[in-house]
């Protein structure tokens, strides 16, 4: 099942806002910082924290999808 059109946009316009806000906010730490950060990023991450974020988006995705089967219709209503 789709979600309304307009919904759908507007997720997608406020999500586009929210990374756009972040990257303004890291595009004004020091230089030096963020090569700090891009060295830990770069580098292999434990196996465990790797399932643990796997986790994360499956559960979550789930939870969004039986979240909108539940509430669909109230989405549409005005």
């Amino acid at each position: 099942k789709h979600l309304h059109p307009e919904l759908k946009l507007h997720e997608i316009l406020n999500n586009l806002s929210l990374e756009i806000k972040l990257q303004e906010r890291i595009n004004k730490l020091p230089l030096e910082l963020i090569w700090n950060i891009m060295k830990y990023i770069l580098n292999p991450q434990p196996k465990a924290l790797l399932n643990d974020i796997r986790s994360f988006h499956f559960l979550r995705d789930i939870g969004l999808k039986l979240y909108k089967q539940k509430y669909q219709n109230t989405y549409c209503r005005r």
